[in-house]
């Protein structure tokens, strides 16, 4: 189902709701789905655009869950995997889903 996604944090520190609407947004399908992770598995949620051949618009959203629902939005809470010099890490990040 098509969404338009605003980001709530950035490197895990949350944004004022100015920065929010004056910030990025990205618009696509919202999937969610399971993947194998070491002896278990996670839960992803991703943001597919209109071409399967783009790169990602938003890093994918580990384990997500739903935080909070209006009428025609909901807020979703998961970890973002980012690569850094001594490795890759992980931070919290927030969506602000909306309908289009």
């Amino acid at each position: 189902m098509r969404f338009i996604v605003r980001p709530l944090r950035v490197r895990g520190r949350r944004l004022a709701w100015q920065a929010v609407q004056n910030g990025p947004c990205f618009e696509g399908d919202l999937i969610t789905y399971e993947m194998p992770w070491g002896s278990g598995r996670v839960t992803v949620a991703t943001l597919a655009g209109r071409d399967p051949m783009a790169s990602k618009q938003l890093p994918e959203l580990y384990e997500p869950v739903l935080v909070g629902i209006a009428t025609l939005a909901f807020q979703l809470r998961g970890f973002e995997r980012h690569e850094g010099i001594d490795g890759p890490f992980s931070v919290a990040q927030e969506w602000h889903c909306e309908a289009p």
